[in-house]
């Protein structure tokens, strides 16, 4: 994340040098304060604000003091972001200006030695960004598998998401890292599902291998944010072939002996007959009395 903070850093440290107003105690000030920014410890609202833990009240005090620079930044390079590489890139802005503001003073005192913190930071030029390079999606499956190799990943299991993203590839009509939204994504995921592919497939095949490759490309440098991450495409349910009920030419076919719904009757409504006779007391008597037998017992 320190590419997107020296873009930050060099505008305050370079665009800054030359100017006379502030003193050194002043900026050194400044410097103080974006320490104490760090520590949760700066804006009032830090400080007599109610948080859950003392983490919270840090996120806080920073996100006050850096998050609309961080923020102007973004926009300004057309970067995307989730939440967690904001954070981590405002955490990165937060620290890197303390060191930029510590220059300006000394610039301030007319000590213009070579600035060495700035080296630390990679010029946008030089960055591993399809944006600024022209890397491509197939140098970046290319990649991914080969590093995939040297952690020791069986073969079989490095070359799964290859393919996947060499399709993914072809549907999108160019090989430009930089122009893949989240968006590309999920429409690509929306076409295999209205063309008939399982949404468990599409989420656990294709999908997956997207935000594997691009979460490998996000930890190398890449790519800014994994394009993939939260693409999904909902189940569908099961597919129903007829009406719950039967048709009126279905009824008419059925057996005449199934009693309708509407003609069933309580057994206490019911006409006595030989059925219901059989459970009558005696019934076993009067049988054997017209047979000639008597009845056990």
């Amino acid at each position: 994340m320190r590419r997107w903070s020296g873009i930050v850093y060099r505008a305050f440290a370079e665009g800054l040098e030359d100017n006379p107003g502030p003193t050194s105690q002043q900026r050194l000030s400044v410097a103080e304060a974006n320490k104490a920014a760090q520590r949760g410890e700066y804006s009032l609202g830090a400080r007599l604000g109610i948080f859950k833990d003392e983490d919270e009240r840090r996120h806080a005090d920073v996100e006050n003091g850096f998050g609309a620079i961080v923020d102007a930044t973004l926009t300004r390079q057309s970067v995307f972001t989730t939440d967690d590489s904001r954070w981590q890139i405002t955490e990165a802005v937060t620290r890197d200006l303390t060191e930029g503001v510590k220059k300006l003073a000394r610039n301030a005192d007319g000590d213009f030695t070579p600035d060495t913190y700035v080296k630390r930071l990679p010029l946008p030029t030089a960055l591993h960004l399809s944006v600024l390079t022209g890397e491509s999606l197939a140098a970046l499956a290319d990649a991914s598998h080969t590093a995939s190799l040297a952690r020791g990943t069986r073969k079989r299991t490095a070359k799964r998401w290859k393919p996947i993203v060499l399709r993914f590839k072809d549907w999108l009509g160019h090989d430009n890292l930089g122009r893949i939204a989240p968006a590309d994504v999920q429409r690509w995921g929306d076409e295999r599902s209205a063309g008939g592919s399982a949404p468990k497939t599409i989420n656990d095949t294709n999908f997956a291998a997207l935000r594997a490759v691009f979460g490998w490309g996000v930890k190398s440098g890449w790519l800014p944010i994994n394009p993939a991450e939260n693409a999904r495409v909902e189940g569908r349910g099961k597919k129903r072939t007829r009406e719950p009920w039967f048709l009126e030419s279905e009824s008419a076919a059925m057996p005449l002996s199934l009693t309708p719904h509407s003609e069933f009757k309580a057994p206490s409504e019911r006409t006595p007959n030989a059925d219901s006779d059989r459970c009558r007391p005696g019934f076993r008597d009067d049988l054997a009395h017209h047979s000639g037998m008597m009845s056990p017992g």
